[in-house]
């Protein structure tokens, strides 16, 4: 019998980019979110959390942030440990794309594997992961994979490219 993994991802983007979607979409159960928590009238501090069972051997651990705040503790608590980031991206809004940069920084604090994923590509006139590789100005490295973070085929296509590699470096 083989030990499960567990693996701790960030799923970080700009407002409205779809990482509570993504997250409810991958969840095996209830996503908790900090929205409101602490008397904040703003969505900047606030968080998402849910656990996915991949298989028997994986369960993964997703925390939805929409940009780094290294002063908060909910924060702190997100990278601390933190296997793998996901930047997700609003693919029908090129005005927004600047956000998922800003969620980029991230990697300063905690320099993990990521991946960008390019959301709504289901929607008419929906950017391809090529215009916002050159958008973002993302090296030809940088996976960025088409997404519809609704279903849940889709996340979890997303979810493997990142983990897959990040177990065999645990191997």
């Amino acid at each position: 019998m083989s030990a499960i993994r567990y693996l701790k991802f960030a799923v970080a983007g700009g407002h409205g980019a779809g990482k509570t979607t993504f997250i409810q979409a991958a969840s095996d159960s209830l996503v908790v979110t900090s929205a409101g928590a602490y008397g904040r009238t703003d969505s900047s501090g606030d968080m998402d959390y849910a656990t996915v069972t991949i298989n028997s051997a994986l369960v993964l651990s997703l925390f939805g942030t929409e940009k780094p705040c290294p002063e908060d503790f909910l924060w702190q608590i997100l990278i601390e440990g933190m296997h793998g980031l996901i930047v997700l991206v609003d693919s029908t809004q090129p005005a927004r794309f600047a956000d998922a940069r800003a969620a980029l920084q991230i990697l300063t604090f905690a320099p993990v594997p990521y991946l960008v994923a390019a959301n709504k590509q289901d929607i008419p006139g929906a950017q391809s992961p090529e215009t916002i590789r050159t958008a973002l100005a993302l090296d030809t490295t940088v996976k960025i994979l088409p997404c519809v973070a609704r279903t849940k085929d889709a996340v979890k296509a997303v979810v493997l490219e990142l983990a897959t590699p990040i177990l065999e470096t645990l191997k």
